[in-house]
Parts: structure tokens; sequence; C-alpha cells
């Protein structure tokens, strides 16, 4: 069966290339509208691979900067923002839109040397993720039926707590 994903495999380091937004719109076949596709200041638009499953990736469009992707996750509740880690693929986290996610990448990008970090020790920083998150005002809060499979936790960020 063939992979139904328009988008090339990216299947070595580093795990993503820079890409246009015209480039993009042909390969999805849908044209972004003017100013769409712009993020943070910084933030590149790209196509980048994420892990599907033990040693297997699967190619995703978003943006990179550093050792992070942001993409758009689709689910029940409309969009979320989704942090991913380059080098290993893992999911980071979901946060509830796309610019939270981006300042949530650039937050974490000074508390480890991600370029060592393996699907194996990823863990053994999710305490510090977890403090830097909730030192810049992030909550996370369950959000049951997200059509990510079982229950997910969001982050969010307090109402009024300037960026």
């Amino acid at each position: 069966m063939s992979d139904p994903n328009p988008l090339p495999p990216l299947l070595s380091a580093p795990f993503w290339q820079q890409i246009s937004p015209d480039e993009l719109g042909r390969l999805l076949n849908d044209p972004p509208g003017p100013g769409w596709l712009d993020l943070a200041s910084g933030w590149e638009l790209a196509l980048f691979s994420i892990n599907q499953g033990e040693d297997e990736r699967h190619t995703i469009w978003g943006w990179v900067r550093g050792d992070f992707g942001v993409s758009l996750a689709s689910t029940d509740m409309g969009p979320l923002g989704c942090i991913s880690h380059l080098g290993c693929g893992f999911r980071v986290g979901l946060f509830a839109h796309e610019e939270e996610a981006a300042f949530a990448a650039d937050l974490l990008q000074p508390i480890a040397d991600w370029s060592a970090v393996t699907p194996s020790t990823a863990r053994l920083i999710g305490p510090e993720v977890f403090a830097t998150l909730r030192s810049a005002h992030f909550e996370r809060v369950r959000a049951p039926g997200l059509g990510l499979g079982e229950t997910q936790h969001v982050w969010v960020r307090e109402t009024g707590v300037a960026h």
C-alpha cells in the first residue's frame, strides 16, 4: 500500500528541510493565503519528520527553529500546536495553538543539550520541561477526545500573561 502523504520522506539527519509557501502549496495542492504561514520571528517554514512508531518516521509540515519543529495537530477541538524534537522525532507537547508552541519551544531550547537527547533519555529531562513551562505560566489540562488515541494533555498559558 502506498503512503497517501504527498510530502517527501525525510529519513536522515537533520530530519528537516526548508520549504517556501509556494512549494508547500504545490505539494499539498492548496495554496496558502498571504501571511497565513508566518509564525514567530526566526521560525522557518519547513518539512520535518516525526516518529510514528518504533523507528518509523512520517513527514509533516510546520516551522523549525533550533532543535524543535512546531506543527498543527488536527483534533476534535480544532488545530493545536505541537512541538516535536527534530533529532528524535518525538512529540514534546501539545499547546492551545502554534504561537504558544513556538513560545514554549524557545523557552525549552536552553534547558538541555537537545542534540544529545535520544528517545531513551528524553524522559530524563521531563521534570525540567515541566518546571520550565510552569514557570512561564503554562498549565497542563486534560483534553479527552482529541482524536489522537488515548486522553491527551494540552499546555495552555494563563490569560493576561505577556510573552
